[in-house]
């Protein structure tokens, strides 16, 4: 980790003598700030560790669990493997199936009722966004994946369209 962090602060320093085109840069884009204003270099670092967290170890997970659903899925596999086409779909349900991000956390921003309790704005909510993909709601034969496109696919990381706080989502890192 003190090698890691030491790399961090070299990288940066050079980063803010050197900048990067903030378009696909992303060290460079929080370098820059938004608004006059600017990180300091430890919110720059704990920036850098998020993303690489966030990037690295969803889409890593994503494809690990993607690749253990085909093997145990064997007639999903040969469909994937038939038609290229349901890659991108098969993306989205390995999401959904088995998901790379398990736990989330949220903060009310208003009173709002939860289950018949009341929260208070600004109370933490952890969230197991796993929890909700087998629902047999949306989700029809919900405990075995479905890569082929479905007529209705609610996003599998929660009620809105995801935010990655990258430059692109978890499953645009795999092709």
């Amino acid at each position: 980790v003190e090698q890691f962090l030491a790399y961090l602060e070299v990288l940066i320093a050079d980063r803010r003598q050197h900048m990067g085109d903030p378009e696909i840069d992303v060290l460079s884009r929080l370098i820059a700030g938004e608004g006059g204003e600017r990180l300091t270099t430890d919110e720059l670092m704990h920036n850098c560790i998020f993303l690489l967290n966030a990037g690295h170890e969803t889409t890593t997970n994503l494809i690990g669990n993607g690749l253990v659903a085909l093997s145990e899925w064997p007639t999903e596999k040969a469909r994937v493997l038939a038609d290229a086409s349901l890659v991108k779909t098969a993306v989205e349900e390995f999401l959904r199936f088995e998901s790379s991000n398990q736990l989330g956390n949220r903060i009310t921003t208003a009173a709002v009722e939860i289950g018949g309790v009341t929260l208070a704005p600004r109370t933490p909510v952890p969230l197991c966004i796993g929890a909700a993909n087998p629902d047999p709601a949306p989700f029809p034969d919900p405990d075995r994946p479905h890569v082929g496109p479905p007529a209705h696919r609610p996003p599998p990381l929660g009620s809105r369209p995801r935010h990655c706080p990258g430059p692109r989502p978890p499953s645009a890192g795999v092709p």
